[in-house]
């Protein structure tokens, strides 16, 4: 399972000084500084997590504060 990041709205610097405060160290890691993504997935919301399956299809998402619960649940169902 694989797990991309996207920032939307803020530069790579400034998303950079938040994960190093926060001792965060990620990979996949993308920065979207024109809020393309919100327009090509139809997402105006912030945060919203999208799930992608195997092939790459959107097949949920979840819009608002992601609990540890509902991203079990959401993972589980992507299971093969």
């Amino acid at each position: 399972m694989n797990f991309a990041f996207l920032s939307q709205g803020e530069s790579a610097d400034k998303v950079g000084a938040w994960l190093r405060a926060r001792k965060l160290l990620l990979h996949n890691v993308l920065i979207d500084a024109n809020k393309q993504a919100g327009v090509a997935f139809k997402q105006g919301a912030l945060p919203t997590t999208l799930f992608f399956d195997a092939k790459g299809r959107l097949v949920s998402t979840r819009i608002g504060e992601l609990s540890a619960a509902t991203l079990s649940e959401r993972l589980q169902g992507l299971a093969p």
